[in-house]
């Protein structure tokens, strides 16, 4: 839920808070996907990483981050020195932007794995982070808000109509409200109960391990009340749980190709053993019939003969009938 609408929702305010009156001072990358902004006021500096990745896109706000000496390229040039003067929650729609002192917008549109972030002026669309999602361009901000009667008279009107009405609601609001009875209530207990949903989804503390962000609490979950350290914490948290699997991975896949590689060796080696042993053995077979040519006719298909290489243990050997002895 680290994009859900409730979330931006309420990390708006606290991004109002901390962030009006400073100026833009770098806009830069150097990761892929990733999108480094910082905000400067005096001494005072604020940071936000935008993470945008195709199968994971998180905000998250450092309190400190070094800018590497090569390897990185500044981007959105025009916003650099503007200062932020207010910051807009679009009315259901996840995305929120920063109004900037010469009246254009930073926006970020946080929509799963096909966030962006975009520079608008005079309500167009002029530059966008990831240059993939080309459709961003075609955004007009201002008919970004989506006004909708949530009323309970209107919620009666459309039959109850959750979809129509809170289409923020995402995934997991709708199993908390199955949780709730939500799906046996009849019309009016179902309205008491989004109510009481959506009261929590604005007044609860904010939870996350791992590999989950939640407005609901859940088992081994840590909490915090500032949207901003919450999600932070869970970014780091996240990404860190993820580089261990990928380099878990990474280390399994070399030791899968060298298992593969010992089992190759070891059959081809055990191949070769039994060509030796089987090489040893005609050898004193030879042996055994060269010392003993007298006591062979041509023609014989088998004989017993005393082995001197096995304390003169008699050994049967077969003979081709129509070869000699030697």
């Amino acid at each position: 839920m680290h994009n859900n609408y409730y979330f931006l929702k309420r990390l708006c305010p606290e991004l109002a808070e901390n962030i009006t009156g400073y100026t833009i001072s770098q806009c830069f990358s150097q990761n892929k996907n990733e999108l480094i902004i910082i905000l400067s006021k005096g001494k005072k500096t604020f940071t936000i990483k935008a993470y945008l990745h195709s199968t994971f896109c998180c905000l998250s706000f450092p309190t400190s981050f070094q800018r590497s000496r090569k390897n990185n390229i500044d981007l959105f040039s025009p916003i650099i020195n503007k200062t932020i003067v207010s910051v807009e929650q679009y009315k259901n729609e996840r995305a929120f932007c920063f109004w900037l002192s010469d009246q254009s917008q930073l926006i970020f549109k946080m929509h799963g794995n096909r966030s962006n972030i975009l520079w608008s002026v005079n309500d167009e669309v002029h530059q966008i982070f990831n240059n993939l999602l080309v459709k961003d361009l075609n955004i007009i901000p201002s008919q970004q808000h989506r006004p909708i009667d949530q009323s309970k008279g209107a919620f009666l009107a459309t039959s109850a109509n959750l979809k129509k009405l809170f289409p923020t609601f995402g995934k997991e609001i709708a199993q908390h409200l199955t949780s709730k009875g939500f799906d046996n209530a009849n019309d009016s207990h179902q309205w008491d109960i989004i109510q009481d949903t959506v009261n929590e989804l604005q007044t609860n503390d904010f939870y996350y391990s791992s590999l989950k962000y939640s407005l609901f609490s859940f088992e081994n979950s840590f909490t915090n009340s500032s949207p901003i350290q919450a999600v932070t914490d869970f970014f780091v948290s996240y990404i860190s749980q993820n580089q261990l699997s990928l380099e878990k991975g990474r280390v399994a896949n070399i030791l899968e190709k060298k298992i593969s590689s010992t089992r190759a060796y070891i059959t081809k080696a055990s191949k070769k053993l039994q060509e030796i042993e089987s090489r040893a053995s005609y050898q004193v077979m030879a042996d055994v019939i060269m010392a003993n040519l007298h006591s062979i006719a041509k023609g014989m298909k088998e004989v017993t003969l005393s082995n001197f290489y096995d304390q003169q243990r008699p050994n049967s050997i077969k003979l081709i009938e129509h070869l000699s002895p030697q």
